[in-house]
C-alpha cells in the first residue's frame, strides 16, 4: 500500500476534484483495472479516464501491466498538512471527508461481517463533550500524538519478518464539531429501538430506490455508500435485538 506523502501545491490542484478524491479512495486499498474503478467510483469511462491522466501526469498514479489487463495504482497518497488543507475550498474538504469516511464504513462494515470486531480487546467508543477553543485544541494535539505512536508501531512492524499470527488491523482517530442533530451530546443513542431501525431502514431503502432511476446517470458510488450504510444499521439492530432477549430469557 502506498505511504502518505507532503502535498506541495500542484498535487493540491491536481486532487481537489471530488471524483479524484473516489479515485484515491480506491486506489488506497489495491491496484485496480479501468473497468473495477468506474464501477468503485460510479463515473463512465471518459470521465475517469481523464481524471487519471490528471493524476498520473501529477505523479500520484501510475499503470501497469497486469494479467487482467492495464492496472492503475496509486504511487503515493497525499498527505495535506493542516495549514494546506485551509488554503482549500470548503467544498473540496467536505469532498475528502465524505471520500474518507465512506472507505472507513466500507471497512468497518466488511469486518463486522467477518468477524473483525470478535475480538475481546479491540476499541470502539464514542464521546461528546463541549469544551472552548483552547480545550479543543488540547484534544487534538493528544489526538495527533496517539496518531504517531501508531504510526511509529506500524513501521516498526514493517520492518520484522511477517509473523504466522499477524493480525491486519485498522485504527480510526476522529474529532469533529457535532452537527445540529447531535447539540445534545448523543442523549437517547444508547437505546436503539426496533421502530428506529424500521424508520432509518425505510429512509435508506428510500434514498437507495431514487437513485435507481433508469432516465439519469447512476451516482453507483452513493449507491455503494447507502447501501454499506443498511448493512451496518441491520447488524447493529440485531445485535441489539439479540441483547434484549438474552436480557429478558435470563
Amino acid at each position: 500500500m502506498p505511504r502518505p506523502t507532503p502535498v506541495a501545491p500542484e498535487l493540491i490542484r491536481a486532487i481537489a476534484h471530488p471524483v479524484r478524491l473516489r479515485i484515491f479512495g480506491a486506489l488506497d486499498q489495491q491496484p485496480m483495472t479501468l473497468s473495477q474503478l468506474m464501477r468503485e467510483i460510479g463515473a463512465d469511462r471518459r470521465s475517469t479516464l481523464r481524471h487519471l491522466h490528471r493524476m498520473e501526469h501529477a505523479g500520484v498514479v501510475c499503470s501497469v501491466s497486469g494479467p487482467a489487463g492495464l492496472l492503475y495504482e496509486a504511487t503515493t497518497i497525499p498527505y495535506v498538512s493542516d495549514d494546506e488543507d485551509g488554503a482549500l475550498p470548503v467544498g473540496i474538504r467536505r469532498a475528502g471527508v465524505a471520500v474518507s469516511l465512506a472507505n472507513v464504513q466500507a471497512a468497518a462494515a466488511s469486518a463486522l461481517s467477518d468477524g473483525g470486531f470478535d475480538r475481546a480487546d479491540i476499541h470502539i467508543s464514542r464521546t461528546s463533550f463541549a469544551v472552548d477553543p483552547a480545550a479543543w485544541q488540547r484534544v487534538a494535539d493528544e489526538l495527533a500524538e496517539v496518531l504517531e505512536r501508531v504510526d511509529a508501531i506500524r513501521d516498526d512492524a514493517a520492518t520484522d519478518a511477517p509473523a504466522e499470527d499477524a493480525i491486519n488491523a485498522t485504527a480510526v482517530i476522529m474529532l469533529f464539531e457535532n452537527g445540529s442533530r447531535a447539540q445534545d451530546g448523543g442523549a437517547g443513542l444508547a437505546t436503539f429501538s426496533h421502530e428506529e431501525a424500521l424508520l432509518r431502514a425505510w429512509d435508506l431503502t428510500e434514498r437507495l430506490s431514487d437513485r435507481l432511476v433508469p432516465a439519469q446517470a447512476t451516482d453507483w458510488a452513493s449507491i455503494i455508500a447507502d447501501a454499506d450504510r443498511l448493512r451496518v444499521l441491520a447488524s447493529a439492530a440485531l445485535s441489539c435485538e439479540r441483547e434484549r432477549t438474552s436480557v429478558a430469557s435470563s
